[in-house]
């Protein structure tokens, strides 16, 4: 059984996890990125965990919820990152660290911990259009693995839930994610190559007839910001359906 320590507000208590790791973790919250006070959600913080014994310095984001309501909205994330997706970990969705359950006041408590993704800073003269057409490629790529594991995301019109780790897309918060059994891969386009045929739209995946249609449409969003693009055009398809 793993466990975490968690220094919270001056009070430390330990969190356990049912995996079969045999890790004791410290733990370190720096920064409180999203509250939701009053709400079955988890709050988002920034912090650093260490192995027992260590300094607390790899870095890592907190999602932590207090209740009932907002525990079941973690482990139902949590399920999907160990069981579903775990071998996506590292690659198209974050590393989780574990999901850590306990008692803070009398109150259910868990903190599910997550690697924490950076992007990497531009280059002087590195090419953009280039660089983003290569991002959204593997971004396309990284979501039909999603699916080809049997789950639906479902929320992929926010740009909060893609980012960036280095130079790499990463799809994260499976808060809203469900089983899913998709019909196959990317749909066909018309011969256009901008929009998938009437008949294909009434059978195949919403979210990857959006994908594929927001690739298609501009053959590689050429932007600054890619995300954006991604998830506006994913809000905007999604609404056809």
């Amino acid at each position: 059984m793993a466990t975490l320590q968690l220094k919270l507000d001056g009070y430390a208590p330990l969190l356990r996890s049912a995996d079969s790791k045999q890790v004791n973790y410290i733990a370190e919250i720096c920064e409180i990125l999203r509250r939701h006070p009053g709400e079955a959600r988890p709050d988002t913080s920034v912090g650093a965990i260490g192995t027992s014994g260590q300094r607390a310095e790899k870095k890592v984001i907190f999602k932590m919820a207090g209740g009932i309501e907002a525990l079941k909205v973690l482990e139902h994330e949590y399920s999907f990152y160990a069981q579903h997706l775990s071998h996506l970990q590292g690659t198209v969705i974050p590393q989780c660290y574990g999901l850590f359950k306990g008692t803070v006041h009398g109150n259910p408590f868990g903190c599910l911990v997550l690697e924490r993704c950076e992007e990497t800073p531009r280059r002087i003269g590195q090419d953009i259009d280039g660089d983003n057409d290569e991002f959204i490629r593997k971004f396309m790529v990284g979501l039909c693995k999603i699916h080809q594991a049997g789950v639906m995301h479902n929320g992929l019109s926010s740009k909060s839930h893609i980012i960036r780790q280095g130079r790499e897309p990463r799809i994260i918060d499976f808060s809203s994610a469900s089983k899913h059994v998709c019909r196959g891969a990317v749909p066909a386009m018309e011969e256009s190559g901008r929009r998938v045929h009437p008949q294909a739209r009434i059978r195949a995946c919403p979210e990857l007839v959006a994908l594929e249609e927001t690739i298609g449409v501009a053959g590689g969003i050429r932007t600054m910001d890619p995300v954006s693009s991604l998830a506006e055009s994913f809000a905007n398809l999604l609404n056809l359906f």
